[in-house]
């Protein structure tokens, strides 16, 4: 290796829902095999990568809360908090650059983890946020890219094509960009055990939507035997039955891969990562994009009809899935991608 043989680096994942720091999996297990990985990430997230090799320290959050209102009214409330945090932010990540000395940070959406002194990489799917009042959209837009534009480069987590994101990742930058292909924390795992459970809906998403859906689920779903809801209780590889369903928590990637590589019907929500992540185990899904938010309903739009399909009702009939093909794989980031990159200081 090059200069950055045996050194460190630092990643960084947003803490708005697990999609960005489930995302991450794969890219520590590629970068572990030649580097130190720390991960910076508030408390709460720290169990997801309990099964993966990094040093996980603690790091400030932005602890976005919905309210049942209008997400950029939620987002403009909590704007003092926001900009505390981003602080906070700042600070935190000048102080772990001085201590750990990386060879270099991936932040993933996280605008403010970056250094003028250290190679700093913006990863993102959202080059081109969606919004349905057109002003509103021109100034998110405007604003994520002058702040991505702070960085060496931006990594984005789909393929030249944009097969994943669509217009999402569509957009001009400053900046070196690269596609890295798809993200999923199944990119090293295989659904190979049986499960028991044929219908299965995966929560997503902060409170209090992630709560108010779980109820929604619950009463869809009561009649239904072999049914799993997962992400409805605290804890890891956690299963309490209640009723006919059976509802679980967060589960390892080897028990959640199996889970849904066996369900012969799966209802989620329209989240980027969920989206990849089936992508990835080649399984088909009805997709409920949350209320509010324009990134989920223009995805939804995006995949429906093919692989995937809105969900409407429980008594949606007529739904003729095609086979996700063989060479998906082909589109997801790998190892060899990621070494490559940072080797060649092609980033």
């Amino acid at each position: 290796m090059n200069d950055y043989e045996r050194k460190t680096v630092l990643i960084a994942p947003l803490d708005w829902g697990l999609g960005h720091a489930t995302r991450m999996i794969p890219v520590i297990r590629f970068l572990s095999t030649e580097y130190e990985v720390i991960v910076a990430a508030p408390k709460k997230l720290h169990y997801i990568f309990k099964e993966t090799p990094a040093k996980v320290l603690a790091f400030p959050g932005y602890n976005i809360q919905y309210f049942n209102l209008p997400l950029w009214l939620s987002l403009l409330i909590q704007g003092p908090k926001i900009g505390l945090r981003a602080l906070q932010t700042v600070r935190t990540t000048r102080r772990l650059i001085k201590k750990l000395n990386p060879a270099i940070i991936i932040a993933d959406n996280r605008p403010f983890v970056q250094s003028k002194k250290v190679k700093s990489v913006y990863i993102t799917h959202q080059l081109t946020i969606q919004h349905d009042n057109a002003v509103i959209k021109k100034v998110l837009n405007a604003t994520h890219r002058f702040l991505i534009n702070r960085f060496d480069a931006c990594w984005i987590a789909d393929t030249n094509d944009s097969f994943f994101a669509g217009k999402l990742s569509q957009g001009k930058l400053k900046i070196s960009k690269y596609f890295i292909g798809g993200l999923s924390r199944f990119s090293t795992v295989e659904g190979k055990n049986k499960s028991a459970y044929k219908t299965v809906c995966v929560l997503s998403g902060p409170d209090p939507k992630r709560a108010q859906w779980a109820k929604e689920m619950k009463e869809m779903f009561s009649f239904e035997k072999q049914s799993l809801i997962i992400g409805a209780v605290p804890g890891k590889n956690r299963f309490v039955k209640d009723g006919n369903i059976t509802l679980s928590s967060h589960l390892s990637d080897d028990l959640f891969a199996d889970v849904l590589f066996n369900a012969e019907k799966i209802i989620t929500r329209s989240g980027y990562t969920t989206i990849m992540d089936l992508y990835r185990l080649k399984q088909n899904a009805l997709l409920i994009p949350t209320p509010g938010q324009g990134e989920q309903k223009y995805l939804a739009d995006y995949h429906n009809g093919l692989y995937f399909y809105k969900f409407v009702s429980n008594r949606q009939k007529d739904i003729s899935f095609h086979d996700i093909p063989n060479d998906i794989k082909s589109k997801f980031c790998t190892k060899q991608q990621l070494l490559m990159l940072i080797e060649n200081k092609k980033s």
